[in-house]
């Protein structure tokens, strides 16, 4: 681990407070399968101590301190009905404002949770981290340049309808391969819960579009949870606390049987077989294990690049099935919703326990588990053990 310890953001402060009501976000969990809410100042909701230098830090500031004020200048001249949009065109037909918005996007791209959570998956947190993850953020600064050459879309959704803000903010749709979106955007990075910008590079660089929003608000979700596309899910989303219900309704109902689920179910499964009767165990063995094995295969189907999409629509499909199935009985047994203090060991797996808490924050797990042990006193609590059953 670096010498330099200070708690660094990768996504701005200024950007989560932006979902705040009353200093609080709601938070929901792709692991936990459940949602909090949380301080929207939380160190660990959304940063890590010592990614990069503080000279690389204090770069930022500059950036992300010009970017929130043309951010709170365009909610001002919306309006109080958010439907000025000759007046919110006006702030950005200045280019300092232009330029602030599309900056900012390319610093979140650079910058992305992406970065320090691949580095630790090739193996390499231990080794000159500090120097080879600003290397890594200077090859995705170097791949957003077209980023300047675009256009500004800024959609402005209806308050019924807010965004939410994944854990990697920006989407960066040449990524997606062939896939095209509904326009031909290099990026999109919601601001607000109300604005979301986009990068058209049909339209040269200093235009601006602004209007009302007309996406589907599902197919905004989807953006956020696709975070770096086989690369990254994202492991969180936040919102609104007054939103909160709603979404993590939708998200963990679009995230069922998907790889953070399947994590969580497998963690708990060991859970459930640590302390399992001999009778239990058994049962285990009849009923989970075939469902496992398919779940695994329909997995390795869906991954491969030859499954058309339709398949690998069925698969997706059977894979939720198969995770619905295994956490109704889970619950209805009483295993704790998660095993995090294991993956948080450092003695055990520095490295792994690094990347957890990159990807599961701290603060989320601690709210979700009071929130769980609130409703379910007598929940039945499970450790792991040196003497754990196997397959």
């Amino acid at each position: 681990m670096p010498s330099n310890e200070q708690q660094q953001h990768y996504i701005s402060k200024f950007l989560i407070k932006q979902w705040a009501e009353y200093g609080k976000v709601g938070v929901v969990c792709m692991y936990h399968r459940d949602s909090a809410i949380v301080s929207a100042s939380a160190r660990t909701l959304h940063s890590a101590a010592g990614l990069w230098s503080r000279d690389l830090e204090h770069g930022w500031n500059d950036p992300e301190s010009h970017a929130s004020d043309t951010i709170n200048d365009l909610k001002e001249s919306l309006g109080p009905n958010g439907d000025n949009y000759a007046a919110a065109h006006q702030i950005l037909s200045e280019p300092r404002h232009f330029d602030s918005l599309i900056e900012l996007a390319v610093i979140h791209h650079a910058r992305s949770l992406a970065v320090p959570v691949q580095r630790i998956v090739d193996g390499r947190a231990e080794s000159g981290q500090t120097k080879e993850i600003e290397e890594a953020i200077q090859r995705r600064r170097s791949s957003a340049q077209r980023y300047y050459d675009c256009g500004l879309v800024v959609s402005v959704l209806p308050p019924s309808s807010p965004a939410v803000l994944g854990a990697v903010p920006v989407l960066h749709t040449p990524s997606l391969g062939d896939t095209r979106l509904d326009k031909p955007a290099l990026f999109m990075m919601p601001v607000t819960p109300q604005l979301v910008i986009a990068g058209d590079p049909d339209m040269g660089r200093g235009q601006v579009v602004v209007r009302g929003d007309s996406v589907d608000g599902t197919q905004r979700l989807t953006w956020q949870l696709m975070a770096e596309p086989g690369l990254l899910r994202t492991p969180y989303l936040i919102c609104k606390p007054s939103e909160l219900e709603r979404t993590t309704e939708a998200a963990l109902a679009f995230t069922e049987g998907a790889p953070f689920h399947w994590s969580a179910l497998c963690d708990r499964m060991a859970l459930y077989r640590e302390g399992a009767t001999r009778g239990e165990f058994e049962a285990y063995l009849a009923t989970w294990r075939p469902l496992e094995r398919e779940y695994r295969n329909r997995q390795g189907w869906y991954d491969d690049p030859l499954t058309t999409n339709s398949m690998r629509r069925k698969h997706g499909k059977a894979m939720a099935r198969i995770a619905r199935i295994i956490q109704e009985h889970l619950d209805s047994v009483g295993i704790p919703i998660c095993d995090c203090r294991w993956h948080r060991d450092k003695k055990t797996d520095p490295i792994h326990a690094a990347l957890w808490e990159l990807i599961v924050p701290t603060v989320v797990c601690q709210k979700i588990r009071e929130k769980q042990n609130a409703a379910s006193p007598c929940q039945r609590t499970l450790h792991r053990t040196e003497n754990q059953v196997g397959l």
